[in-house]
């Protein structure tokens, strides 16, 4: 696709580009802020498996559900948490949004996307809480909206009686199909009672397909675009204030994390050392090493470097007494420094625990 034509299907499906627009700024917002709390993302954690939770952006759990968050109904839907997660959905989006979008108008498909996201996760989430399925697991991305045009063009074509209605149904069917057997065969990263609500929906939507028909362009049409966008950024600032009322506690959780990290590496140092001493294998606290590494700045990486090697070593035959000695000279400021970071961390954790203290 050229930019002259996407610019042209951008001026005549304008909801359908300003939607998978918000997708990649969520997106790469999400992206930010995992980086700010991490550090660097793998390419495949980025690609494929997932960068995390998108709870500060909106996406939804039966926890944040029955503490009464049911914006997130809403804002789930424009969640994604890896770019093949993304990519896909925004195929699916411009190939059904603007179909669609060519039918009802603009106005009415941003309603639709309210109606079809909102009913389409209310259902997934009684369904899950009905089967008393694990409250804790997160979803999100637009696929339950798809899930519900996929529906609602199924319905559309069956009841057209005609070859090209014939062939939509069709088509739509078997994404259906693929959609369930993907959902089966990745049970544990698919919604997909999300995805059966949706497509419930959806084709409750394809029904009044002559109705949506018969508003298109009106005033009651407009009217139900603007109430849409309203509640879209309505629900979208209720999160942004819901995330920084929660700011401290991510910050205390956050801390909480280095200082065990910070506590781990000094001390694992410290046992190594006499391991090291007595002669006895000190090898699998190299793994050690490598898990908390994150725990201190990049300067410390050649001294980490060494002192792995040494530890591996000490698996084939105990170590001589300079190697002990250069063990002990790199491992003694890596354990001060870990030992003052813990002390600052605890200072940290004090004051946000002064400041912001549980009611």
């Amino acid at each position: 696709m050229t930019p002259r034509v996407l610019i042209r299907e951008a001026r005549d499906y304008p909801a359908t580009f300003v939607l998978c627009a918000v997708w990649l700024v969520v997106f790469a917002a999400m992206v930010g802020a995992a980086i700010q709390d991490e550090g660097p993302i793998s390419w495949t954690r980025l690609l494929v498996s997932g960068i995390g939770s998108g709870r500060r952006f909106g996406d939804l759990s039966l926890v944040d559900v029955g503490r009464g968050q049911v914006w997130r109904l809403v804002t789930c839907n424009f969640v994604h948490f890896s770019v093949l997660h993304l990519g896909l959905n925004l195929i699916a989006m411009y190939q059904l949004g603007t179909l669609v979008e060519s039918w009802y108008g603009s106005a009415q498909l941003l309603a639709g996307y309210l109606l079809t996201g909102g009913l389409g996760n209310l259902i997934g989430v009684a369904i899950r809480w009905g089967l008393a399925q694990d409250p804790r697991i997160h979803s999100g991305g637009g696929s339950v909206v798809l899930m519900a045009l996929v529906g609602l063009c199924a319905v559309v074509g069956w009841r057209a009686r005609k070859r090209i209605g014939a062939g939509l149904f069709r088509q739509m069917m078997i994404l259906l199909g693929l959609t369930f057997l993907l959902g089966v065969a990745f049970s544990h990263s698919i919604d997909n009672w999300g995805h059966l609500g949706g497509a419930i929906v959806g084709a409750m939507l394809g029904r009044m397909h002559w109705l949506w028909l018969a508003r298109y362009a009106r005033p009651r049409a407009w009217g139900s675009g603007v109430l849409a966008t309203i509640v879209f950024v309505s629900c979208g600032v209720i999160q942004l204030a819901s995330d920084i009322r929660e700011r401290p506690l991510r910050e205390q959780q956050r801390l909480a994390r280095k200082l065990i990290e910070h506590e781990r590496l000094a001390r694992s140092l410290a046992v190594a050392g006499v391991f090291l001493k007595q002669g006895s294998d000190a090898s699998s606290l190299a793994a050690v090493l490598d898990r908390q590494e994150g725990a201190l700045g990049r300067e410390w990486s050649p001294s980490l470097d060494v002192l792995r090697g040494l530890l591996n070593a000490s698996a084939k035959g105990k170590l001589t007494s300079a190697e002990i000695d250069q063990f002990e000279q790199l491992a003694t400021p890596l354990i001060k420094q870990s030992k003052r970071e813990a002390l600052r961390i605890r200072g940290s954790l004090y004051q946000i625990e002064r400041l912001n203290p549980r009611r």
